[in-house]
C-alpha cells in the first residue's frame, strides 16, 4: 500500500501562549484573591472600581492582567489575518509577533495622547478613573477571548459574524467605562461638556470608527 504524506500544521507555539496567560490568571487569583474575585464581577457593579480606582497602572496585579490583555487580543488578532489570509508571506510566529507589537503600540501611544490631553486642560481629575476603568474593562474582555481563541484555534472556523460580535462586545465594554465615568463625576462633567464631547470624539470614537474602516475594507467585506 503506498503511504499518503498529511501535512500536519502545528500549533504547539500557540498552545504555549494560552497556558501563559491561564498561568498569569492562576498567579493573579492567588495572590490576590479577594481583589481578583471583585475584578471579574466588574460587569454586574462598580465595586471594583471605586476600591481599586486609586490604584496604579504599573502595580503588578493590573500589570499581570495587561499582559494577559496584550496576549489574548493579539491571540485575536492573529486569528482573523490567518483566517481571511491576509498575509501569507509571513510565518506565524513573526505574524503573531507583529500584531502584539503594533497592539502595544496603538494602546500606549493613546494612552499617552489621552494622559497629555488630561494634563493641558486639567482634567487629570475625571479622566484618570476614566482611564483606569478602560484598562479594566479590556483587561476583563481579554480574559473572555482566551475559551473563545482556543474554540477557534483548535475546533470552530472564525467566520465574519463571530469578528463583527467581537467588535460590538469591545464596543460595549468601552461604553460601559464611559457610562461608569459620566455616573460618578457627572457634574463635572456638565460643567465641561464641551471639552468631554470632544475628547470623546477626537481620542475615543475616531480611532475606533477608523478601526472599522479597516476592517470592514480588508475582512469584512
Amino acid at each position: 500500500m503506498e503511504a499518503i504524506t498529511r501535512n500536519v500544521i502545528t500549533q504547539d507555539w500557540f498552545t504555549i501562549i494560552l497556558v501563559v496567560c491561564m498561568a498569569l490568571l492562576a498567579i493573579t487569583r492567588f495572590t490576590y484573591e479577594r481583589r481578583f474575585f471583585n475584578f471579574i464581577g466588574v460587569i454586574g457593579n462598580d465595586k471594583y472600581l471605586k476600591k481599586s480606582g486609586k490604584d496604579r497602572f504599573q502595580d503588578p496585579f493590573n500589570l499581570m492582567l495587561f499582559t494577559v490583555q496584550l496576549l489574548s487580543i493579539g491571540a485575536f488578532i492573529y486569528l482573523i489575518l490567518k483566517r481571511f489570509d491576509l498575509t501569507p508571506a509571513l510565518s506565524a510566529q513573526i505574524l503573531f509577533l507583529r500584531v502584539i507589537v503594533c497592539y502595544g503600540l496603538f494602546t500606549g501611544v493613546k494612552f499617552l495622547l489621552e494622559r497629555i490631553v488630561a494634563v493641558l486642560f486639567n482634567g487629570e481629575e475625571v479622566l484618570r478613573p476614566y482611564h483606569y476603568s478602560k484598562l479594566v474593562f479590556r483587561n476583563f474582555l481579554g480574559m473572555l477571548l482566551l475559551p473563545i481563541n482556543a474554540l477557534f484555534a483548535y475546533s470552530f472556523i472564525l467566520g465574519k459574524h463571530t469578528v463583527i460580535g467581537i467588535l460590538i462586545l469591545f464596543v460595549v465594554f468601552n461604553a460601559l467605562s464611559i457610562v461608569n465615568i459620566i455616573k460618578r463625576y457627572e457634574k463635572l462633567i456638565i460643567n465641561n461638556l464641551f471639552y468631554f464631547i470632544l475628547y470623546l470624539c477626537a481620542l475615543e470614537i475616531a480611532p475606533y470608527l477608523i478601526l472599522y474602516k479597516l476592517l470592514s475594507t480588508y475582512i469584512l467585506r
